[in-house]
């Protein structure tokens, strides 16, 4: 099994352990690489825990913008004022900083390094093990287990020989995601497998670009079989589409987009609409939530209905008639009841209030169809262009 080197510049103890002044060209090298707009440098430094007064003095003797954010990040790793309170100078303080300020960019390029650093680390610190992999896969599925590569210690206790390791790593692929299987050939550099994985990525795109929905109904993605996940790590998607119109590249598309690596297509249904369940590791319940509360636009743009993640309904389309009916039957009922001539105007009053409510909900609706009728002319603009 060839070994493999790394250029990668970024060092494992900026990821595992508190930061200090030492590494202050490592800092400003990381953000330079994760596209952090240096002209927001007060706004982080605030964020990070640094006093105002520290930041307008950095500003009053600083030439540069650059030199701005030196000195800021510099404060920051000496942890002035009140950075301690705001997690300290860590990975980790800066990764959720920049998540609060909205670089999400940024952020989830941060997140890029760290795995990619851990990887490596985890590479470099295991090289005599792994070499011997193929003599020992007990040794490999404890190590990868200690590590948090792989979490089931149910299934690594079973690992007796290589082949058993390998049932562990296709259980966690699918016929529509091959990723987990790809970056370890690409780690260890098995160059027998690396042309065959490209082979399937090729095929793969072109059946999804031509498989049309209402042909994979109720089938299984799953490359092995394997049990019916929790329903606390199924995700559930409802798009108000119709089967025989779309392809399986469109929701691979939109899946891919608005909720990253952290789901796996397990298998689709239909109704009146197509549903599309989903499996994830429970213990990204939290970052699977604010992934696609943060691409949730995206989604509903897209024709989603309803959201599920586990038992928490993060969004589900409500109809006018819902909110209609109601309020139709209030505004009558009250126009059915007698009362004292006083009390009749202030029910009038309120019937009125009513009625206008539902005059501009049947206008929001009316608004609703109008931009769905120009979405579709635009749509079909483009592919008669096309």
């Amino acid at each position: 099994m060839a070994t493999k080197s790394s250029n990668y510049s970024s060092s494992p103890s900026l990821f595992s352990s508190p930061l200090t002044i030492d590494q202050l060209i490592d800092v400003l090298d990381l953000l330079k690489r994760c596209g952090f707009p240096q002209t927001r440098w007060h706004e982080l430094g605030l964020t990070l825990g640094l006093h105002k007064n520290t930041l307008d003095a950095i500003k009053k003797d600083s030439d540069t913008t650059y030199d701005c954010l030196t000195e800021c990040l510099s404060k920051w790793l000496s942890r002035a004022d009140n950075v301690d309170s705001k997690g300290g100078a860590t990975f980790d303080s800066l990764s959720d900083a920049l998540k609060s300020m909205n670089e999400n960019a940024a952020a989830d390029k941060l997140d890029q390094e760290k795995c990619k650093a851990k990887a490596i680390d985890i590479f470099n610190t295991h090289h005599p093990l792994l070499s011997q992999s193929l003599s020992d896969p007990v040794s490999v599925a404890i190590m990868l287990q200690r590590e948090g590569v792989i979490t089931g210690q149910a299934k690594l206790e079973n690992c007796l020989v290589l082949p058993d390791v390998l049932d562990v790593v296709k259980g966690e692929c699918s016929l529509t995601d091959i990723s987990l299987l790809e970056a370890i050939v690409e780690e260890f550099e098995v160059a027998e497998a690396e042309r065959y994985i490209e082979q399937y990525k090729t095929t793969l795109e072109g059946f999804c670009q031509s498989m049309s929905i209402d042909l994979c109904l109720k089938e299984k993605f799953d490359a092995v079989n394997t049990s019916p996940s929790l329903k606390c790590e199924s995700a559930t998607y409802v798009f108000d589409w119709r089967p025989d119109e779309k392809k399986l590249k469109d929701i691979t598309d939109i899946l891919s987009k608005t909720s990253g690596k952290f789901v796996k297509i397990k298998y689709i249904d239909t109704g009146y609409s197509i549903v599309v369940t989903c499996s994830f590791p429970h213990s990204l319940t939290g970052a699977l939530v604010i992934k696609l509360s943060e691409n949730l636009e995206l989604l509903i743009k897209n024709g989603l209905i309803k959201l599920t993640v586990g038992y928490y309904t993060i969004w589900k389309k409500q109809k006018i008639q819902e909110i209609q009916e109601p309020l139709e039957e209030e505004v009558q009922e009250i126009k059915r009841q007698p009362h004292d001539t006083k009390r009749q105007k202030e029910l009038k009053e309120t019937a009125n209030q009513l009625t206008k409510m539902l005059s501009e909900k049947e206008k929001e609706l009316k608004k609703m169809k109008e931009k769905i009728q120009e979405l579709s002319l635009i749509k079909e603009t483009k592919v008669s262009d096309k």
